[in-house]
Protein backbone atom coordinates (compact mmCIF):
# COMPACT_ATOMS: atom_id res chain seq x y z
CA UNK A 1 0.00 0.00 0.00
CA UNK A 2 2.83 2.40 0.85
CA UNK A 3 4.38 1.71 -2.57
CA UNK A 4 1.09 2.47 -4.33
CA UNK A 5 0.50 5.66 -2.34
CA UNK A 6 4.02 6.97 -2.97
CA UNK A 7 3.80 6.16 -6.68
CA UNK A 8 0.43 7.95 -6.78
CA UNK A 9 2.01 11.03 -5.21
CA UNK A 10 4.80 11.03 -7.78
CA UNK A 11 2.44 10.55 -10.72
CA UNK A 12 -0.04 13.10 -9.40
CA UNK A 13 2.69 15.69 -8.87
CA UNK A 14 3.67 15.31 -12.51
CA UNK A 15 0.11 15.46 -13.89
CA UNK A 16 -1.84 17.69 -11.51
CA UNK A 17 0.65 20.26 -10.26
CA UNK A 18 -0.65 22.42 -7.39
CA UNK A 19 -3.98 20.56 -6.84
CA UNK A 20 -1.90 17.58 -5.67
CA UNK A 21 -1.74 19.29 -2.24
CA UNK A 22 -5.09 17.78 -1.18
CA UNK A 23 -3.94 14.35 -2.36
CA UNK A 24 -0.83 14.74 -0.20
CA UNK A 25 -3.04 15.28 2.86
CA UNK A 26 -4.89 12.02 2.24
CA UNK A 27 -1.63 10.24 1.48
CA UNK A 28 -0.12 11.46 4.73
CA UNK A 29 -3.07 10.06 6.68
CA UNK A 30 -2.75 6.68 4.95
CA UNK A 31 1.02 6.53 5.47
CA UNK A 32 0.54 7.54 9.11
CA UNK A 33 -1.90 4.65 9.60
CA UNK A 34 0.52 2.24 7.95
CA UNK A 35 3.38 3.56 10.08
CA UNK A 36 1.38 3.03 13.25
CA UNK A 37 0.45 -0.48 12.15
CA UNK A 38 4.09 -1.29 11.43
CA UNK A 39 5.26 0.16 14.76
CA UNK A 40 2.80 -1.91 16.81
CA UNK A 41 3.51 -5.05 14.79
CA UNK A 42 7.27 -4.65 15.13
CA UNK A 43 7.16 -4.21 18.90
CA UNK A 44 4.76 -7.16 19.28
CA UNK A 45 7.03 -9.35 17.13
CA UNK A 46 10.12 -8.29 19.10
CA UNK A 47 8.43 -9.13 22.39
CA UNK A 48 7.97 -12.76 21.32
CA UNK A 49 11.16 -13.23 19.28
CA UNK A 50 14.05 -11.35 20.91
CA UNK A 51 15.89 -11.26 24.22
CA UNK A 52 15.95 -7.98 26.13
CA UNK A 53 19.52 -7.14 25.09
CA UNK A 54 18.76 -7.80 21.42
CA UNK A 55 15.97 -5.24 21.09
CA UNK A 56 18.24 -2.20 20.97
CA UNK A 57 20.79 -3.93 18.73
CA UNK A 58 18.21 -4.98 16.15
CA UNK A 59 16.60 -1.52 16.06
CA UNK A 60 19.89 0.30 15.52
CA UNK A 61 21.25 -2.26 13.05
CA UNK A 62 18.06 -2.05 11.01
CA UNK A 63 18.30 1.75 10.94
CA UNK A 64 21.98 1.78 9.95
CA UNK A 65 21.50 -0.68 7.08
CA UNK A 66 18.41 1.15 5.81
CA UNK A 67 20.15 4.52 6.02
CA UNK A 68 23.13 3.19 4.06
CA UNK A 69 20.87 1.94 1.27
CA UNK A 70 18.98 5.25 1.21
CA UNK A 71 22.22 7.24 1.02
CA UNK A 72 23.59 5.17 -1.87
CA UNK A 73 20.33 5.27 -3.86
CA UNK A 74 19.82 9.02 -3.29
CA UNK A 75 23.37 9.90 -4.30
CA UNK A 76 23.19 7.67 -7.41
CA UNK A 77 19.87 9.17 -8.48
CA UNK A 78 21.19 12.72 -8.15
CA UNK A 79 24.47 11.98 -9.93
CA UNK A 80 23.20 9.94 -12.87
CA UNK A 81 19.88 11.67 -13.59
CA UNK A 82 20.05 15.35 -14.44
CA UNK A 83 16.88 17.30 -13.66
CA UNK A 84 15.85 20.59 -15.23
CA UNK A 85 13.78 21.79 -12.27
CA UNK A 86 13.42 21.30 -8.53
CA UNK A 87 9.97 19.78 -9.02
CA UNK A 88 11.27 17.08 -11.38
CA UNK A 89 14.10 16.40 -8.95
CA UNK A 90 11.67 15.89 -6.06
CA UNK A 91 9.30 13.74 -8.15
CA UNK A 92 12.18 11.46 -9.18
CA UNK A 93 13.02 10.87 -5.53
CA UNK A 94 9.38 9.99 -4.83
CA UNK A 95 9.54 7.35 -7.55
CA UNK A 96 12.67 5.92 -5.93
CA UNK A 97 10.77 5.69 -2.66
CA UNK A 98 7.88 3.86 -4.31
CA UNK A 99 10.29 1.37 -5.89
CA UNK A 100 11.99 0.82 -2.53
CA UNK A 101 8.66 0.05 -0.83
CA UNK A 102 7.80 -2.42 -3.60
CA UNK A 103 11.19 -4.15 -3.30
CA UNK A 104 10.63 -4.57 0.45
CA UNK A 105 7.53 -6.74 -0.03
CA UNK A 106 9.33 -10.08 -0.62
CA UNK A 107 11.42 -9.53 2.51
CA UNK A 108 8.32 -8.89 4.62
CA UNK A 109 7.04 -12.31 3.56
CA UNK A 110 10.09 -13.87 5.25
CA UNK A 111 8.91 -12.68 8.68
CA UNK A 112 7.20 -15.58 10.45
CA UNK A 113 5.49 -14.92 13.81
CA UNK A 114 6.20 -17.25 16.71
CA UNK A 115 3.85 -20.28 16.75
CA UNK A 116 0.95 -19.94 19.15
CA UNK A 117 -1.30 -23.00 18.98
CA UNK A 118 -3.52 -21.64 21.71
CA UNK A 119 -4.25 -18.43 19.84
CA UNK A 120 -7.77 -17.15 20.40
CA UNK A 121 -9.74 -14.42 18.70
CA UNK A 122 -8.54 -11.03 19.89
CA UNK A 123 -10.74 -8.24 21.25
CA UNK A 124 -12.73 -6.00 18.95
CA UNK A 125 -11.77 -2.38 18.43
CA UNK A 126 -14.57 -1.34 20.77
CA UNK A 127 -13.07 -3.51 23.52
CA UNK A 128 -9.47 -2.37 23.06
CA UNK A 129 -9.87 1.10 24.61
CA UNK A 130 -11.61 -0.07 27.84
CA UNK A 131 -9.04 -2.85 28.20
CA UNK A 132 -6.22 -0.37 27.59
CA UNK A 133 -7.61 2.02 30.19
CA UNK A 134 -7.82 -0.83 32.70
CA UNK A 135 -4.16 -1.67 32.00
CA UNK A 136 -3.20 1.97 32.66
CA UNK A 137 -5.07 1.93 35.98
CA UNK A 138 -3.48 -1.35 36.99
CA UNK A 139 0.15 -0.67 36.08
CA UNK A 140 2.05 2.32 37.42
CA UNK A 141 4.92 1.82 34.95
CA UNK A 142 2.48 2.21 32.05
CA UNK A 143 1.17 5.51 33.44
CA UNK A 144 4.73 6.80 33.74
CA UNK A 145 5.60 5.54 30.26
CA UNK A 146 2.63 7.30 28.64
CA UNK A 147 3.31 10.53 30.55
CA UNK A 148 6.96 10.66 29.49
CA UNK A 149 6.29 9.70 25.85
CA UNK A 150 3.58 12.36 25.61
CA UNK A 151 5.95 14.97 27.04
CA UNK A 152 8.68 13.96 24.56
CA UNK A 153 6.32 14.28 21.60
CA UNK A 154 8.64 16.90 20.10
CA UNK A 155 11.17 14.15 19.32
CA UNK A 156 8.82 12.48 16.84
CA UNK A 157 7.58 15.76 15.33
CA UNK A 158 10.97 17.44 15.02
CA UNK A 159 11.95 16.02 11.64
CA UNK A 160 8.67 17.04 10.00
CA UNK A 161 8.75 20.66 11.12
CA UNK A 162 12.48 21.13 10.56
CA UNK A 163 11.90 19.79 7.03
CA UNK A 164 9.05 22.25 6.51
CA UNK A 165 11.29 25.08 7.66
CA UNK A 166 14.05 23.99 5.29
CA UNK A 167 11.66 23.50 2.37
CA UNK A 168 10.21 26.99 2.84
CA UNK A 169 13.69 28.48 2.42
CA UNK A 170 15.23 26.13 -0.15
CA UNK A 171 12.41 24.05 -1.64
CA UNK A 172 12.87 25.50 -5.13
CA UNK A 173 16.48 24.33 -5.40
CA UNK A 174 17.32 21.32 -7.58
CA UNK A 175 18.60 18.48 -5.40
CA UNK A 176 17.56 20.06 -2.12
CA UNK A 177 15.28 17.16 -1.19
CA UNK A 178 18.16 14.82 -2.02
CA UNK A 179 20.34 16.83 0.35
CA UNK A 180 17.78 16.48 3.15
CA UNK A 181 17.54 12.72 2.64
CA UNK A 182 21.32 12.30 2.35
CA UNK A 183 22.09 14.22 5.54
CA UNK A 184 19.36 12.37 7.42
CA UNK A 185 20.74 9.01 6.29
CA UNK A 186 24.29 10.05 7.15
CA UNK A 187 23.24 11.05 10.65
CA UNK A 188 21.61 7.65 11.20
CA UNK A 189 24.71 5.82 9.94
CA UNK A 190 26.93 7.80 12.33
CA UNK A 191 24.49 6.97 15.12
CA UNK A 192 24.91 3.27 14.32
CA UNK A 193 28.70 3.49 14.68
CA UNK A 194 28.49 5.49 17.91
CA UNK A 195 25.92 3.07 19.31
CA UNK A 196 28.22 0.09 18.70
CA UNK A 197 30.83 1.71 20.99
CA UNK A 198 28.52 3.02 23.71
CA UNK A 199 25.70 0.47 24.00
CA UNK A 200 27.32 -1.22 27.03
CA UNK A 201 26.73 1.91 29.12
CA UNK A 202 23.54 3.22 27.48
CA UNK A 203 20.36 3.45 29.54
CA UNK A 204 16.77 4.32 28.68
CA UNK A 205 17.01 7.50 30.75
CA UNK A 206 20.31 8.54 29.19
CA UNK A 207 18.99 8.02 25.67
CA UNK A 208 15.98 10.23 26.36
CA UNK A 209 18.33 12.94 27.65
CA UNK A 210 20.52 12.56 24.55
CA UNK A 211 17.54 12.71 22.20
CA UNK A 212 16.19 15.80 23.93
CA UNK A 213 19.60 17.48 23.75
CA UNK A 214 19.86 16.80 20.01
CA UNK A 215 16.45 18.37 19.37
CA UNK A 216 17.43 21.41 21.45
CA UNK A 217 20.63 21.79 19.41
CA UNK A 218 18.74 21.38 16.12
CA UNK A 219 16.15 23.96 17.16
CA UNK A 220 18.81 26.48 18.17
CA UNK A 221 20.61 26.02 14.83
CA UNK A 222 17.33 26.52 12.93
CA UNK A 223 16.46 29.65 14.90
CA UNK A 224 19.96 31.02 14.31
CA UNK A 225 19.66 30.34 10.57
CA UNK A 226 16.33 32.16 10.51
CA UNK A 227 17.52 35.10 12.61
CA UNK A 228 20.85 35.72 10.89
CA UNK A 229 21.77 35.30 7.25
CA UNK A 230 24.17 32.46 7.83
CA UNK A 231 26.35 31.16 4.96
CA UNK A 232 25.84 27.65 3.55
CA UNK A 233 22.32 27.45 4.96
CA UNK A 234 21.50 24.37 2.92
CA UNK A 235 24.32 22.43 4.56
CA UNK A 236 23.29 23.80 7.95
CA UNK A 237 19.75 22.53 7.47
CA UNK A 238 21.21 19.17 6.48
CA UNK A 239 22.95 19.03 9.85
CA UNK A 240 19.73 20.12 11.59
CA UNK A 241 17.73 17.35 9.95
CA UNK A 242 20.41 14.79 10.72
CA UNK A 243 20.26 15.77 14.40
CA UNK A 244 16.45 15.52 14.38
CA UNK A 245 16.50 12.12 12.67
CA UNK A 246 19.02 10.72 15.15
CA UNK A 247 17.01 12.12 18.07
CA UNK A 248 13.87 10.42 16.77
CA UNK A 249 15.69 7.09 16.35
CA UNK A 250 17.36 7.31 19.77
CA UNK A 251 13.97 7.96 21.33
CA UNK A 252 12.35 5.13 19.38
CA UNK A 253 15.01 2.62 20.48
CA UNK A 254 14.73 3.66 24.13
CA UNK A 255 10.93 3.56 23.94
CA UNK A 256 10.95 -0.01 22.60
CA UNK A 257 13.37 -1.25 25.24
CA UNK A 258 11.39 0.41 28.04
CA UNK A 259 8.08 -0.94 26.80
CA UNK A 260 9.32 -4.48 26.24
CA UNK A 261 11.04 -4.53 29.64
CA UNK A 262 7.66 -4.47 31.37
CA UNK A 263 4.99 -5.51 28.89
CA UNK A 264 3.81 -9.10 28.89
CA UNK A 265 1.02 -11.42 29.84
CA UNK A 266 -2.35 -12.00 28.26
CA UNK A 267 -2.91 -8.37 27.24
CA UNK A 268 0.55 -7.73 25.75
CA UNK A 269 -0.70 -6.75 22.30
CA UNK A 270 -3.47 -4.57 23.76
CA UNK A 271 -1.00 -2.70 25.97
CA UNK A 272 1.36 -2.09 23.04
CA UNK A 273 -1.47 -0.94 20.76
CA UNK A 274 -3.07 1.29 23.38
CA UNK A 275 0.27 2.94 24.19
CA UNK A 276 0.79 3.64 20.48
CA UNK A 277 -2.75 5.01 20.22
CA UNK A 278 -2.29 7.46 23.10
CA UNK A 279 1.06 8.78 21.88
CA UNK A 280 -0.23 9.02 18.30
CA UNK A 281 -3.26 11.05 19.37
CA UNK A 282 -0.98 13.38 21.33
CA UNK A 283 1.29 13.71 18.28
CA UNK A 284 -1.66 14.46 16.01
CA UNK A 285 -3.09 17.18 18.24
CA UNK A 286 0.32 18.77 18.79
CA UNK A 287 1.10 18.65 15.07
CA UNK A 288 -2.22 20.32 14.24
CA UNK A 289 -1.45 23.16 16.66
CA UNK A 290 2.08 23.58 15.28
CA UNK A 291 0.75 23.46 11.71
CA UNK A 292 -1.75 26.24 12.41
CA UNK A 293 0.98 28.31 14.07
CA UNK A 294 3.25 27.79 11.05
CA UNK A 295 0.45 28.90 8.71
CA UNK A 296 -0.44 32.01 10.72
CA UNK A 297 2.93 33.13 12.05
CA UNK A 298 5.62 31.55 9.85
CA UNK A 299 7.54 28.29 9.59
CA UNK A 300 10.06 29.19 12.28
CA UNK A 301 7.47 29.53 15.04
CA UNK A 302 6.83 25.77 15.41
CA UNK A 303 10.59 25.44 15.94
CA UNK A 304 10.34 27.82 18.93
CA UNK A 305 7.49 25.72 20.30
CA UNK A 306 9.39 22.46 19.72
CA UNK A 307 12.30 23.92 21.66
CA UNK A 308 10.02 24.90 24.56
CA UNK A 309 8.30 21.48 24.57
CA UNK A 310 11.62 19.66 24.61
CA UNK A 311 13.03 21.73 27.45
CA UNK A 312 9.85 21.05 29.44
CA UNK A 313 10.05 17.32 28.64
CA UNK A 314 13.62 17.13 29.94
CA UNK A 315 12.16 17.99 33.34
CA UNK A 316 10.53 14.53 33.45
CA UNK A 317 13.71 12.49 32.96
CA UNK A 318 13.87 11.53 36.64
CA UNK A 319 10.68 9.53 36.08
CA UNK A 320 12.43 7.38 33.46
CA UNK A 321 13.96 4.14 34.78
CA UNK A 322 17.71 3.61 34.34
CA UNK A 323 17.29 0.38 32.37
CA UNK A 324 20.52 -0.79 30.74
CA UNK A 325 19.85 -1.35 27.06
CA UNK A 326 22.43 -4.10 26.79
CA UNK A 327 21.53 -5.85 30.06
Amino acid sequence: IAAAVTAGNALGSDLLGSPIAMVFLVSTAVLGFLGGLAAVSAVDLMSTSLLQAQVGRVSVLQTAISATLVLVVTAAELLFFKHTSALQSHIALLWMGAIAFAMAIPFVLLVVPAPNPGRVRGPTLRQVIPLGVSQVREHRWLRTFLLVQTCFISLTLGTAFFSAHAAALHGNVVGHLHLIVAFTATGLIVYGFVWARTRSIATVRGMHVLAGGLIVAAALFAIAADTWDLPYEEWLFGVILALAAVASQVSSTAKRVWLLRYVGGEHRAITIGFAQLVTSLASTLTALVLGVVAHLQGVVWPVYLLLALTLAALGTVRLIPSIRLDA
